[in-house]
């Protein structure tokens, strides 16, 4: 029977791992970090309902009920990754709690280092640390920040609320953000963030809290299976259809952070967030998945052109947008300039990885 209830709310520290389908995984690595677990950083590994590997999953939750600092719970349904995540804010008993993917490896210098310093954090809602890569693996989501520290603002959505879409490593102050309701309001909007739910709570976080970026590595990312390795399949979190609604998303998100800075509507802040917004996802669009939309036989630049006109849609209602539409239609061409001589200075490799991905799928790609 799961221990869940014995978490103990004297630690400062959770370390969640979400996990699907990935037990035989999730075993092996938590067999051999056996001697670093400690009910100082008690890991909560969080079962999503998985129907593979069930196996590993129950000597799991056996080797928790008599191994101190592990526990470990399993939902009753698979509430998606969303809904998982917005379950360690029940769950948790501690002030804070660190997310880590399943696939990756933590940082226990860094869970030890961090330990006796959250109390002197209450005013921060999220922490950002760095995620290392180890020698052997290619680098896919490794990302070194500088250290930071941002006021809540425009300045802090659009930075540190925006940046990067990976959630390993991300620590939350879940007694602050619970207090100031965001965790209802991820409930509340569940749907339209379903596939970034942590960016939506970052948002929030970054509008009313303190929030830091750490050059400390928390977490090492890891080879990831086989089906995330090969970003092929077009229709899933990655197509162009997904992107335009995790944009829309993502708009609605700042445009609610920013009410929540000021009395009156701060425009110069919203601009300033929604053209890093842009440019993100213009990077995605227009570079990062061009491998796989041209596999599928989409054009780059008549793609990327689109969505340019896209995001001017997606302003042209919001408040203030006449003072600002010249500024911003200026913005997107001068992005969209950079991510197409991008893709022209890459093209040889691009179309190596075009092919292979065609292979893979066994399409015919028009010329």
């Amino acid at each position: 029977m799961s221990k869940i209830s014995k978490l103990p709310n004297s630690t400062k520290m959770t370390i969640c791992i979400p996990s699907y389908n990935r037990g035989t995984r999730l075993l092996s690595y938590l067999q051999n970090i056996s001697a670093e677990l400690s009910e100082d950083w008690p890991i909560l590994v969080l079962d999503n309902a998985s129907t593979h590997q069930t196996n590993d999953y129950k000597i799991i939750e056996e080797m928790s009920a008599t191994t101190s600092g592990l526990y470990y719970f399993r939902q009753d349904k698979n509430i998606l990754f969303e809904g998982n995540f917005l379950s360690m804010f029940e769950l948790v008993k501690t002030a804070f709690f660190m997310v880590i993917s399943d696939e990756d490896e933590i940082n226990f210098d860094f869970a030890k280092e961090l330990h006796p310093q959250l109390p002197k954090l209450h005013e921060v809602g999220a922490i950002r640390p760095s995620l290392g890569a180890k020698n052997t693996i290619r680098k896919r989501q490794a990302t070194i920040f500088k250290d930071k520290v941002y006021d809540p603002g425009p300045e802090a959505i659009s930075e540190f609320g925006l940046t990067g879409n990976y959630i390993s490593g991300v620590v939350y102050n879940k007694k602050l953000l619970k207090k100031l309701g965001f965790d209802s309001q991820l409930q509340k909007n569940m749907h339209e963030h379903r596939t970034y739910p942590h960016l939506y709570i970052n948002i929030l976080a970054a509008s009313s809290t303190k929030t830091i970026f750490m050059s400390d590595i928390a977490c090492f990312e890891n080879n990831p299976e086989e089906v995330a390795s090969r970003e092929v399949d077009y229709f899933g979190a990655y197509s162009f259809g997904s992107r335009i609604d995790q944009f829309v998303a993502l708009r609605n998100a700042i445009l609610e952070a920013v009410i929540y800075t000021s009395d009156s509507f701060d425009a110069v802040g919203f601009y300033k967030c929604y053209k890093n917004l842009c440019f993100k996802y213009l990077r995605l669009i227009g570079y990062i998945n061009t491998t796989m939309y041209e596999a599928h036989a989409l054009e780059h630049s008549t793609l990327t052109r689109s969505f340019v006109l896209f995001c001017i849609a997606t302003a042209q209602k919001m408040p203030d947008y006449d003072n600002y539409s010249a500024e911003l239609e200026q913005f997107l061409l001068e992005s969209e300039a950079i991510f197409n001589s991008q893709y022209e200075k890459h093209a040889d490799k691009i179309a190596a990885l075009i092919q292979r991905d065609v292979e893979t799928l066994g399409v015919q790609k028009t010329s």
